[in-house]
């Protein structure tokens, strides 16, 4: 079984060549498919709790400020990240222009010094060895909200990159540890071409 290090250098060099080939144009528009309801709900709510901070726990290559920033109706004034891959931090600071991305391992203790209107942490619970971590990281950088979503999924863990199933039961009472739950729900998954892919679990709370 691969160590930690081996994945984490396994994954860098995928995201190296992903962005560099010619399929990186229709991975993008695959990866906005199948997360369409996910990023509408969250496009959604950051219109109605209209910060004007956000913390992007686990960014990714950004396409979630992206989105948000892009709006004509409305848009943060900072997008700060958090993300593990050096790749993928640069992507979204060029690319999705974040203001700034740290190249952190989101599950391990951190601290940027500040708080942030709202804290967003989408698909990455289930990444980790220790959710309550990155909880406690969300909640230390929060100064009203925070977001979070897991998958519901029906399938076997591949043990490198989804490493547990997070219940919606377990995510309610784990957010809770640190924050006020505002509301909770499940998004049905549209995007059909995954059957063991339900949907997403959501919780909105309050610092």
């Amino acid at each position: 079984m691969a160590t930690v290090a081996e994945t984490h250098l396994r994954y860098v060099e995928d995201e190296k060549a992903f962005l560099k080939s010619a399929d990186c144009a229709q991975g993008w528009a695959n990866t906005f498919r199948e997360h369409a309801d996910r990023l509408h709900l969250m496009m959604t709510l950051v219109k109605e709790l209209r910060p004007a901070s956000i913390l992007d726990v686990g960014c990714n290559k950004g396409l979630m400020g992206s989105l948000f920033r892009w709006r004509r109706e409305y848009a943060p004034e900072l997008i700060v990240g958090v993300e593990w891959c050096e790749t993928s931090a640069m992507y979204a600071e060029r690319a999705n222009e974040y203001d700034k991305v740290h190249v952190l391992d989101a599950g391990q203790p951190f601290d940027l010094g500040r708080k942030f209107d709202l804290v967003i942490c989408t698909e990455l619970l289930e990444h980790v060895p220790d959710p309550q971590i990155v909880v406690d990281n969300c909640a230390k950088h929060a100064a009203k909200h925070a977001i979070f979503s897991v998958p519901e999924e029906h399938a076997v863990l591949d043990g490198v990159i989804h490493v547990r199933h997070v219940s919606f039961s377990q995510l309610k009472v784990l957010i809770n540890t640190r924050f006020s739950l505002s509301r909770a729900w499940f998004l049905e998954n549209q995007f059909g071409e995954k059957p063991q892919w339900q949907g997403w679990n959501f919780v909105l709370g309050e610092a």
